[in-house]
């Protein structure tokens, strides 16, 4: 899930040191996925604090939109293939 993301993603250990990036982030920031890992978040390799943003997106309403249009196409293929048109399809 975090590779199909166009958001660029870093997982965090609680020491603060981070342990994953997707490659939105390998672009952004110009890194290699290994120079990466391991890093402090918020300081370089010198120990200088480089600041740091989070973002964050609440998804449950387009998870449900979702859902909904699926269970919708769902019930459309259930109608058209349902047993009465089946029977018409097969009638001469």
């Amino acid at each position: 899930m975090t590779e199909s993301s166009l958001d660029s993603l870093v997982a965090i250990s609680p020491d603060g040191r981070i342990t994953d990036v997707n490659e939105a982030t390998v672009k952004v920031t110009g890194m290699l996925h290994e120079e990466l890992i391991g890093t402090a978040f918020s300081r370089d390799a010198g120990g200088n604090v480089l600041g740091a943003f989070a973002a964050a997106r609440h998804v449950t309403k387009q998870m449900q939109a979702r859902e909904r249009e699926q269970l919708i196409e769902l019930h459309q293929f259930q109608r058209s293939t349902g047993p009465d048109q089946i029977r018409n399809r097969e009638a001469p």
